[in-house]
């Protein structure tokens, strides 16, 4: 039930004023007349040492502030604070119309999961000239009332915008409300057991406005665990999802960033690190290799887009090149990045072609450095030089995309085969040298001749 607040008559007002004191629910203000008696609602009041202020607002978001304050009051009993407003008196009462309200009490935070995200945002449009790259700092902010129950408003970086709001059930169960709506999804449920069916789940955004039904499909031995949740997208398919327990979606806090099979090209979402009450409490396989703040810079990572085509069959022309909107694969540095935008599982096999120096003799089959599946990203470290070839497929395409590159390992040192004439030591001018043949090295390995 909403909090009961006295109108703001047509009033001249005092000055502005701050006040401190302590939060009271008490009876709303009214003198009964004759047939019309008093409203059986409790309003909100600040106590100070020597008076009691009604408090009134004709401001959406400080009512809002004002709910959440009373909600408080039926969980505890002390809860201290200032507000900043213009005092006037109505009858024999006083009020404060509040402009602003602030309280000594904790702000609200869920005992299941974190209250702090690093989220590496991956622009589309950052394949362009232009980066859009950069890092999304999500925290759980300020209270809020919706529907009659308290929760905690989701922000982002110093945004005045919130992403939505969470509230904890009673099993280790998060709820979410989406930004600009009343309805209340499951998000999160981290005491469900294999084979549970959830109903009203929250996947992510552009989902269905119902919520989704899913099964638990797996839960890892790990820590923080894994659930892997199998969503219902359709009557025909199922998409699995994870959840990291105590953090959230390996995406954001709230989830996807597009629910597949949506077409929109938003970008890709991966989480850094989590933390809670200031301490970090999780860090992703790329927070490990990047930071939490996602140290990099990409101007000095030299990447090159390897050209992918589609290959209809055996003996067919590979002319045909794909979209970039839907996948694309790069070589940056040691690493080939695969990024698709389909939201689907893609499947790929990774092979080198055999060294040079081979026997030709012998017919040699390319081995194979990497074989696996995928969704929105997998990266694969390569350590050999050579000519690679990448295929990347999926059960319902009743076609491949290849590609083929060339990587050169970093070298160091140069080396030197048993094969060439013996090293010899020479000095020249005091300093120490290596001769081998024709060639002079300082001790370190550098060639000066």
């Amino acid at each position: 039930m909403a909090l009961c607040l006295s109108p703001i008559p047509d009033a001249v007002y005092q000055p502005f004023a701050t006040v401190s004191g302590t939060f009271v629910s008490v009876p709303i203000p009214c003198e009964p007349i004759d047939e019309y008696p008093c409203p059986a609602c409790l309003t909100l009041a600040l106590q100070t040492s020597d008076r009691l202020y009604y408090l009134t607002a004709d401001n959406a978001d400080i009512q809002t502030q004002l709910e959440a304050i009373e909600y408080q009051l039926s969980l505890t009993t002390n809860i201290t604070g200032s507000v900043s407003g213009t005092p006037y008196t109505e009858e024999s009462y006083e009020y404060i119309r509040v402009q602003a309200v602030d309280t000594n009490s904790a702000p609200l935070r869920l005992p299941s999961i974190c209250d702090e995200w690093n989220v590496w945002y991956e622009s589309f449009q950052s394949f362009g000239p232009i980066n859009y790259n950069a890092v999304i700092k999500y925290r759980l902010a300020t209270d809020t009332m919706i529907n009659g129950q308290r929760y905690v408003q989701l922000a982002y970086d110093n945004s005045p915008y919130m992403e939505g709001a969470l509230r904890e059930g009673t099993n280790a169960d998060i709820y979410y409300v989406p930004s600009g709506s009343t309805h209340e999804y499951l998000l999160y449920a981290f005491n469900a057991q294999v084979g549970d069916t959830i109903t009203n789940l929250y996947v992510g955004a552009m989902g269905k406005e119902e919520g989704y039904q899913a099964v638990v499909r797996a839960i890892s031995d790990s820590n923080p665990r894994i659930f892997t949740v199998g969503v219902n997208i359709d009557e025909y398919t199922e998409y699995p999802v994870e959840w990291i327990e105590g953090v959230g979606s390996p995406e954001s806090p709230c989830g996807l960033a597009v629910v597949p099979p949506s077409p929109a090209d938003v970008g890709t979402y991966n989480l850094l690190c989590a933390y809670n009450n200031g301490e970090q409490v999780y860090v992703s396989k790329l927070g490990e290799k990047n930071g939490c703040e996602y140290n990099y810079n990409p101007d000095s990572t030299p990447s090159d887009t390897i050209p992918l085509y589609i290959k209809d069959g055996p003996g067919s022309s590979t002319i045909e090149p794909v979209d970039p909107n839907e996948i694309i694969a790069q070589l940056v540095h040691d690493e080939l990045q695969m990024k698709e935008y389909l939201h689907t599982i893609i499947d790929y096999n990774l092979t080198k072609a055999p060294a040079a120096n081979s026997s030709p003799a012998v017919k040699h089959v390319n081995p194979v450095v990497a074989a696996d599946s995928f969704t929105d990203s997998e990266t694969v470290t390569l350590t050999e030089s050579g000519r690679y070839f990448l295929e990347m497929s999926h059960p319902d395409w009743d076609y491949t995309i290849v590609g083929t590159f060339v990587y050169n390992a970093r070298q160091g040192l140069e080396t030197i085969e048993n094969s060439q004439s013996a090293c010899t030591k020479e000095f020249r001018e005091g300093q120490l040298l290596i001769r081998q043949g024709e060639q002079l090295y300082t001790p370190t390995g550098i060639l000066i001749q």
